[in-house]
């Protein structure tokens, strides 16, 4: 039985994105002949097939979204593929350390958990969220401004740089008022210049499976 799969290039880029993620178990494909999609691991093993009407994302951490017509996405659990779990959701990213941001229709940006519970809860100035990385999330206001919070939802980077991107688990590469430096987490202190050269070699291509951050899409 021929199956077309359509999503390889986007499963290599999500396994280099983050050290925290494993990398996909599963990606999607669709049979020629049929109009539903379905699930496959990597070694081409099916685990659903023609259940979804529109394409789902790569498995990553045992999650996956499928969008409906109206593009709401609707999450799932690969130990329960039929079910979704928790609400709709009309913008989606990665769950990285157990947690991933979502927006709600009508609400501001929140963490959930694989059980579509929600674990933090950002305030309505925060505009922009990215899935975990390091153990700790950039999150951007409403004046554009960047920051970054832990996973307990505490700050633990004032928001008040107008570029952040994560070296490691201790130091972010920060510019404040046409400066940049080193920005170490557990001594924020002491701050170091950084240079051209040293930005282009430390800041990543974000290209997580489905966005790299979540915009602010709660209110519209």
């Amino acid at each position: 039985m021929k199956k077309v799969l359509f999503v390889c290039l986007t499963c290599l880029l999500i396994s280099a994105c983050t050290e925290k993620v494993n990398g996909p178990s599963h990606v999607a494909f669709k049979e020629v002949k049929s109009d539903k999609w379905g699930l496959m691991t990597l070694g081409g093993k099916v685990t659903i097939e023609d259940e979804y009407s529109a394409e789902p994302t790569p498995v990553v951490n045992e999650i996956f979204y499928v969008a409906n017509s109206e593009s709401d996405y609707y999450m799932y659990n690969i130990n329960n593929p039929t079910s979704p779990v928790g609400n709709k959701y009309v913008d989606v990213s990665m769950f990285t350390d157990e947690l991933a941001p979502t927006v709600k229709k009508g609400e501001w940006i929140k963490y959930i958990d694989k059980e579509g519970e929600t674990k933090i809860e950002l305030s309505k100035n925060i505009r922009k969220a990215y899935s975990f990385k390091y153990g700790y999330s950039l999150i951007e206001n409403m004046e554009g401004l960047w920051g970054a919070i832990n996973l307990k939802g505490s700050t633990i980077i004032p928001i008040k740089y107008s570029e952040l991107s994560p070296i490691n688990e201790e130091e972010v590469y920060a510019c404040r008022d046409n400066k940049c430096y080193i920005y170490n987490i557990s001594n924020p202190a002491n701050l170091f210049k950084a240079n051209v050269y040293i930005k282009a070699r430390i800041i990543e291509p974000n290209v997580p499976p489905i966005h790299p951050s979540i915009d602010f899409l709660g209110l519209i």
